[in-house]
């Protein structure tokens, strides 16, 4: 298990997709080494919330990282699927179980900001899924994973019945269908 440097904690959002494997973080450190942190490690309330390798990457290498801090009134999983969707090499089934990972922050995120009695947040334009749009959230997750709704359906199932089971499916270590 690969674990953030211990002063720092992290943020569940973080979460929503898997850490990268060893030979990528020694890559990582090794670049980091040469050229230095290119990109800030991204803080959300004292949490690292999007840069999880990269810190530990300077942390093996001894380059002192440099943080930002999440603008107020963005979404923490919103930033984090952003920031990570594209660019990471995910599964079908990855991405099924990261999406209703995502979903389930983003609908816990919306329950605060109703409770705290702001719609800032909307005004701005991070909701995930819109809450005008109708039609089934399964069917608007699948969607914004590019992935069949009956793999949303699938990795609800999994995640209910086993979170052990959907933390290695979320870690490629088994699919879906598996």
């Amino acid at each position: 298990m690969i674990t953030t440097p211990l002063t720092y904690k992290t943020h569940p959002a973080a979460e929503l997709f898997p850490m990268m494997v060893e030979n990528e973080i020694k890559e990582l450190a090794e670049d980091i080494k040469l050229n230095g942190l290119r990109e800030p490690i991204t803080m959300c309330e004292g949490k690292v919330l999007d840069g999880r390798t990269r810190l530990i990457a300077c942390d093996r290498v001894g380059v002192e990282p440099s943080f930002v801090e999440l603008p107020p009134g963005e979404s923490p999983a919103a930033f984090v699927w952003s920031k990570n969707y594209a660019r990471r090499h995910l599964t079908i089934s990855q991405r099924s179980m990261a999406a209703i990972k995502m979903q389930t922050m983003a609908a816990n995120e919306s329950k605060e900001r109703m409770v705290r009695g702001g719609t800032l947040a909307v005004r701005q334009g991070v909701e995930i899924i819109p809450q005008a749009e109708k039609g089934r959230t399964r069917d608007k997750i699948a969607e914004i994973a590019d992935v069949n709704p009956r793999y949303i359906s699938e990795a609800m199932t999994i995640q209910k019945q086993s979170p052990e089971l959907a933390a290695e499916v979320l870690a490629g270590n088994v699919t879906i269908p598996e």
